[in-house]
């Protein structure tokens, strides 16, 4: 029985107003891996950027942190996917974002 290996696919994302939460995807995007990075410094982000879920209100325990250059990834179970549209990012400053990839499901 072959395996069919899918390819990872890229993205960016940018906040525009801080303190208003944004989903990784627009549309319900199922995949098995995601890997999010908080633009460098140097090139981009001037502070941090946070992801949860639904409820991500930055600052609070119920989400994560990432400082430019951190990286965050998730992936799911044996079996089991999750969607991007449920991942939301927010950012310290306006215009500051994340870069990475997904591997669909």
């Amino acid at each position: 029985m072959s395996h069919q290996v899918k390819a990872p696919i890229g993205f960016t994302k940018a906040n525009v107003t801080p303190g208003t939460k944004l989903a990784l995807s627009a549309t319900h995007i199922r995949c098995t891996y995601v890997e999010v990075a908080a633009k460098r410094a140097a090139a981009d982000n001037t502070g941090n950027i946070f992801i949860g879920g639904t409820g991500l209100v930055a600052g609070t325990a119920e989400q994560v942190e990432l400082a430019p250059g951190d990286v965050w990834w998730r992936e799911a179970r044996s079996g089991e996917c999750f969607d991007l549209y449920d991942i939301y990012m927010d950012a310290d400053t306006a215009t500051d974002g994340v870069a990475g990839y997904y591997i669909p499901q």
